[in-house]
């Protein structure tokens, strides 16, 4: 598996001290069959926070719409569970952004990544993701999909983009297994055990 190799950040040294040559940490990039083991881990676990905000705050009833044939008298319902259902996509949209975006931005990883030994790092500094980062890697992933599944026609085939996007770090020639959300995002999805050393 290729490595990519980062500077740390260089700090200001006291004057009386002489220059030295930055630290370097060697990262392995973490392959695509483990990050979708983690993203598999981390969807259970949104649809269990799902399920448990919706049988605690769901409405006890539900707006029904029926039709009433003028000739017959046959009574049709319309659009039961519509209330219901898009609801029930936006609790699970804002579970999705407060669980992804916050464990990224916080602890670099989400339980998922936890699970299978990954984290993200900022592609040019090795540090913590921050907010920012975590935003846009969601925004790529799953909020464009999320966005374009109300959209007439298209929208029961968005989902395949949240495919697609996962399994873009294979098209990426340079080693580093960078994702489109990764590109747009700055950072680098690597395993949980980086090599420390000094570059002579």
């Amino acid at each position: 598996m290729a490595s990519v190799t980062r500077s740390a950040p260089v700090r200001r040294r006291p004057p009386t001290q002489a220059a030295q040559t930055p630290p370097t940490i060697t990262v392995i990039p973490a392959s695509v069959p483990r990050r979708l083991l983690g993203g598999a881990i981390d969807a259970v676990l949104i649809l269990v926070i799902t399920g448990f905000l919706w049988s605690r705050f769901a409405p006890a009833s539900v707006p029904v719409q029926i039709r009433i044939d003028a000739t017959t008298g046959e009574r049709t319902v319309i659009d039961a569970h519509a209330f219901s259902l898009d609801w029930l996509a936006i609790i699970s949209i804002a579970v999705a952004a407060a669980y992804v975006i916050s464990f990224i931005a916080l602890a670099g990883r989400t339980p998922g990544g936890w699970a299978v030994g990954i984290r993200c790092i900022r592609a040019a500094t090795g540090a913590r993701p921050g907010w920012s980062v975590s935003a846009k890697r969601w925004l790529v992933m799953l909020g464009i999909p999320a966005a374009l599944g109300i959209v007439p026609v298209i929208g029961p085939w968005a989902w395949l983009l949240t495919i697609v996007v996962a399994l873009s770090p294979l098209a990426d020639r340079s080693g580093a297994m960078q994702g489109w959300q990764d590109r747009f995002a700055g950072d680098l999805v690597i395993l949980d055990r980086p090599q420390a050393g000094r570059t002579d």
